[in-house]
């Protein structure tokens, strides 16, 4: 009998601990698909401080606008600019510039590709998507 109470805690731990990496699974897919919708904590914007000054960066080479940035709980970023000047790069030549934005934000250390980030560019005066950078798949999509 004492053999079969000391496997019973050993079993609980066990239970346990599978509760509490099912749980952390849920919060970490909550994260990936809700976080998005969030804007982020001081957590996210500390380890992003890098990757906005750089991503600002680019995009006033690229597009030769001040950008408005509004970084996301999930480590995406929208970037506001002016529709006028993202709209002065042809159509069939805006992946290049999306694709060089995208990189300046997506390849900084602070950014956490797991979380499936994307850079969206949008209109500052309306916030429509003008583009989009996925990270971990290097896709790009725009208007």
């Amino acid at each position: 009998m004492a053999e079969e109470t000391k496997s019973q805690p050993k079993g609980g731990c066990l239970k346990a601990f599978g509760y509490l990496i099912l749980l952390l699974i849920v919060v970490q897919g909550g994260i990936l698909f809700v976080g998005a919708w969030f804007g982020a904590d001081e957590v996210v914007l500390k380890d992003t401080s890098a990757a906005q000054e750089k991503l600002k960066k680019t995009i006033y080479q690229v597009f030769n606008d001040n950008a408005k940035l509004e970084v996301r709980l999930d480590y995406s970023v929208f970037a506001y600019i002016s529709g006028k000047n993202y709209m002065s790069i042809p159509y069939p030549d805006r992946d290049v510039p999306l694709t060089k934005v995208g990189k300046a934000w997506c390849e900084e250390k602070g950014t956490n590709i797991w979380y499936l980030p994307k850079v969206q560019i949008r209109n500052i005066e309306n916030g429509e998507i003008l583009g989009t950078y996925r990270c971990f798949f290097n896709f790009v999509s725009n208007k």
